[in-house]
């Protein structure tokens, strides 16, 4: 079966899987994911990669291959020569084990060595899947990558107004023909589509609009910075979604996509 069999598996079965309880941890199912892609077994993955570090290695890796680019205008051509430049990717990669596996300077020079090869190679294969969807996009111009948007919340409290500081660390904002689209990268099972917005507050479907919320929240802070004035739009890419043929950013609420200010 293919990771995202098991997955639909351990989903729909929960807790009757098996007794086991790694098969149940999404660290079990990052193996899964690697052993499908690299064709080993799952047991050949390092253990200590779990899905959240695996995810801000991919994070930071777009981060550093995207850095220069930065309020530029990327064309085709832009992407088309990164995705040619393997020693851009690869370094990119490098930099972001040495800060989020390593623990180092960016500067550090790291060995990427044993059952880390593997990790390496499937973050090199999501990324670069990134990059083609993106070229496929283009043009556009990122504005903000990682970056902490803050915000003050007044709330009261028996006639008391008090200032609540609120603060996101926005993944990608970037802007294409006008409009702004505030972007949130996804490495887990998450989801882009919600049956209603009331759907966002409840805690029972919290594990399934959790992203949905996360990205109505980044526009929400993104609404008292200089990009207020702009029409902003919502999307969350999904690892998951991207090698599926109907791959897309979107946002849906009752199966309609939809923006912010929807």
């Amino acid at each position: 079966k293919s990771f995202w069999q098991t997955y639909k598996v351990v989903e729909n079965q929960g807790n009757k899987v098996s007794s086991k309880g790694a098969f149940h941890s999404a660290a079990y199912l990052l193996q899964r994911c690697l052993a499908d892609l690299l064709d080993v077994s799952p047991e050949e993955i390092d253990e200590e990669v779990s899905p959240m570090l695996f995810g801000n290695i991919l994070h930071r890796t777009l981060q550093y291959i995207y850095l220069d680019k930065e309020n530029k205008v990327l064309n085709y051509s832009d992407i088309e020569n990164i995705l040619k430049d393997k020693s851009l990717i690869d370094d990119a990669i490098n930099k972001a084990f040495a800060v989020e596996y390593f623990k180092e300077k960016e500067t550090k020079k790291v060995e990427i060595a044993g059952r880390n090869i593997l990790v390496f190679d499937v973050i090199k294969k999501n990324v670069t899947q990134v990059l083609k969807k993106d070229k496929s996009l283009t043009p556009f111009s990122i504005i903000q990558m990682e970056k902490a948007n803050p915000k003050l919340y007044e709330i009261d409290i028996d006639g008391n107004s008090i200032n609540i500081g609120i603060r996101g660390f926005i993944d990608r904002v970037e802007q294409k023909d006008g409009k702004i689209t505030v972007i949130d990268y996804k490495t887990g099972g998450d989801s882009r589509s919600v049956k209603s917005f009331e759907d966002l507050f409840d805690r029972e479907q919290k594990k399934k609009t959790k992203a949905i919320f996360q990205v109505f929240l980044y526009a929400w802070l993104l609404e008292s910075s200089e990009l207020s004035d702009k029409d902003l739009n919502l999307g969350i890419i999904l690892s998951k979604e991207l090698f599926s043929s109907d791959f897309s950013r979107d946002i849906k609420v009752n199966y309609k996509s939809i923006s912010y200010f929807d």
